[in-house]
């Protein structure tokens, strides 16, 4: 047997042994997430699924966004409202020199 059969028959038996192994690992169901990396059976539940729990997290995420671009308003309005005070404190002490 060649080298280049060794190393092929070797990598069909160790890339599907990790990829089990590695699936197990991270606590995941190895034999459905191949399944669906390979697009055997029906994954369609799973899709389904999916896409509900990511519309849930976008609109989460929206949610949180919107609750920061808020205070991120209210926290613009204080800034300005202290600009214009530290503005017309400048004005006032500029013309309490100009009046000594």
């Amino acid at each position: 047997m060649t080298p280049f059969a060794r190393l092929f028959i070797a990598l069909l038996i160790i890339v599907p042994l990790s990829f089990v192994i590695a699936s197990l690992v991270n606590g995941e169901n190895s034999f459905e997430k191949l399944k669906e990396t390979i697009g055997l059976g029906d994954s369609a539940p799973t899709k389904d699924a999916s896409t509900a729990d990511i519309s849930k997290a976008f609109e989460k995420e929206v949610a949180n966004l919107e609750e920061k671009i808020e205070k991120l308003k209210e926290e613009n309005n204080d800034l300005l409202e202290q600009l214009n005070n530290k503005e017309n404190e400048i004005k006032y002490l500029k013309k309490q020199m100009n009046t000594e």
